[in-house]
């Protein structure tokens, strides 16, 4: 990671997990949550701030919670669930979410449905992706390298040998910061269950990074 060169990986920004979705669900009454389909806010409980990121079918937004607590809300078009398979991997992805507890994951805290939109709030890291944190730095020291992909490897660790279960799009984008420059593991749009010894197919994610 620390010799390592991204700047020619930018324009896989856009080149996002294409199966990040779920089947529209009506919102539930416990989540006191009434978000309009259009407008930065969303009922009395969230209030959008700014795009954190664009990908092929959803939005993730800074927001804050009417108790003050700094969350992103990951908003998906309904409208681009067109086949079976989106909405399989779009299902497998929000109950493993709700499954994962690592500290070197991203935590999903619920998830809730507007008209056109699926959202889910998840974790908020305040410093951004290790792509643009290495970008900034052109390269990083030997002992920083060694911490982000032994925190990396934990995370990996615990998704493969506890879940039984492979990420197969991983890269310094889907790599999140947290307030104390911590490594959490995002985006499980393309993951799926794997066996132990077993193999995943077909093939997937980013080819430069394959």
């Amino acid at each position: 990671l620390g010799c390592a060169q991204w700047s020619v990986l930018d324009v896989l920004r856009l080149h996002t997990a294409a199966a990040n979705m779920m089947k529209p669900k009506k919102p539930s009454n416990q989540t006191g949550v009434q978000m309009p389909s259009k407008g930065l806010e969303h009922g009395n409980v969230y209030t959008l701030r700014r795009s954190l990121g664009v990908g092929a079918f959803s939005t993730v937004h800074l927001a804050t919670h009417t108790c003050g607590a700094l969350v992103a809300i990951k908003r998906i078009d309904k409208a681009a669930l067109t086949t079976p398979d989106e909405l399989h991997r779009a299902g497998c992805e929000i109950r493993l979410l709700k499954k994962l507890c690592h500290p070197n994951i991203v935590r999903l805290h619920h998830t809730f449905a507007t008209n056109d939109s699926l959202c889910l709030v998840l974790e908020h890291a305040p410093h951004g992706e290790l792509f643009d944190y290495i970008v900034a730095r052109v390269r990083l020291d030997d002992a920083t390298a060694c911490r982000f992909f032994k925190q990396a490897l934990s995370g990996l660790r615990h998704l493969h040998e506890e879940m039984h279960w492979a990420h197969r799009d991983l890269k310094p984008e889907k790599l999140l910061l947290d307030k104390d420059l911590n490594i959490r593991i995002a985006d499980f749009g393309l993951s799926s269950p794997c066996a132990p010894g077993g193999m995943v197919g077909p093939a997937c994610g980013s080819p430069c990074y394959a």
